[in-house]
């Protein structure tokens, strides 16, 4: 999470977008829209294709949900009719609700077989909390569709940037490092950084997933932005991104050291293995914490594992 205000000079030169999922180059996410076929920048279709083309993550969100009596009897209490669940959908400071209205509602349908699939929905007539019909097939390529949903960066975008952008020294060093992930083909939007987490918590209870955020739920961690951010989670990667980028900051340093007149062209590709082993920790973690603690926030996920 967090804003694209990073973008430098190596952006511009080595920044590279394709037409499939694997061989861009990418650090931001401001250059396509969250979801758009055949660009490897675009981090929903990254996810949602993987998804839907690989059985273990299909496992993940392919499930049935039945709602048992002692669930409906609980949705009850909370003045939900029969077959209805609730979403996180909350009020605002300033009187409203989030999402707005017209955007999503405070209550989903019990989901028929299909329904709530990745590659679904698999049958016609389902419909989003506000009662509008999702079309064949098109789960997840909006936020709303079937569930109020996030496409996550397991090493989030801003974390990376922002660490990225305080190396020691001065703006020339983490430019070197921006064009050495570049030429390395390194991706921050490739499927293999970018998992699709519910936001309702009722939701990840039924998928055993963890929820994006804490919201107006309760967290075991604190979180001090439960509405906009992970910060607890972000902390957790930054531990092992320090690692990484400490080895990239020494390769950087040697060529800005060196006496030639254009360092980006002498600075080599970055090997980006280690940042793809630290989101495959990363997601082994919150699949785990899913199971664990269905319904739970990310602020919730344990330690990242040492590699």
């Amino acid at each position: 999470m967090g804003k694209d205000n990073h973008l430098t000079e190596a952006d511009a030169a080595f920044h590279k977008c394709e037409p499939s999922q694997d061989g861009g180059a990418c650090l931001s996410g401001a250059c396509a829209p969250e979801y758009k076929e055949r660009n490897s920048c675009s981090y929903r279709w990254q996810a949602v294709k993987h998804s839907r083309e690989t059985k273990a993550r299909r496992d993940l969100y392919n499930r049935s949900v039945i709602l048992s009596r002692r669930t409906l009897a609980r949705y009850g209490k909370k003045g939900f009719a029969a077959g209805l669940i609730p979403t996180s959908r909350y009020r605002t400071k300033k009187g409203g609700v989030f999402p707005q209205a017209e955007r999503y509602g405070d209550s989903l349908k019990e989901p028929r077989p299909g329904d709530w699939d990745v590659d679904g929905p698999k049958l016609p007539g389902a419909v989003d909390s506000m009662g509008r019909e999702i079309g064949l097939h098109r789960n997840f390529e909006t936020m709303y569709w079937p569930y109020w949903n996030n496409a996550h960066h397991m090493i989030p975008k801003g974390t990376l940037n922002s660490m990225i952008e305080s190396v020691p020294d001065d703006a020339r060093l983490a430019n070197l490092i921006r064009a050495g992930l570049l030429k390395g083909l390194y991706n921050v939007n490739h499927y293999e950084n970018v998992i699709l987490l519910p936001m309702d918590k009722e939701v990840g209870i039924h998928l055993q997933l963890p929820r994006h955020l804490s919201l107006d739920d309760e967290s075991d961690a604190f979180d001090e932005a439960p509405k906009f951010n992970h910060v607890a989670y972000n902390a957790k990667v930054e531990t092992r991104l320090d690692t990484i980028l400490q080895r990239f900051m020494e390769i950087a340093s040697e060529v800005k050291a060196g006496e030639v007149p254009c360092e980006m062209k002498e600075m080599s590709a970055l090997a980006k293995a280690d940042l793809i082993t630290l989101s495959q920790d990363c997601y082994v973690a919150i699949v785990a914490l899913g199971k664990s603690k269905p319904g739970k926030p990310l602020v919730d996920l344990p330690s990242l594992p040492r590699p």
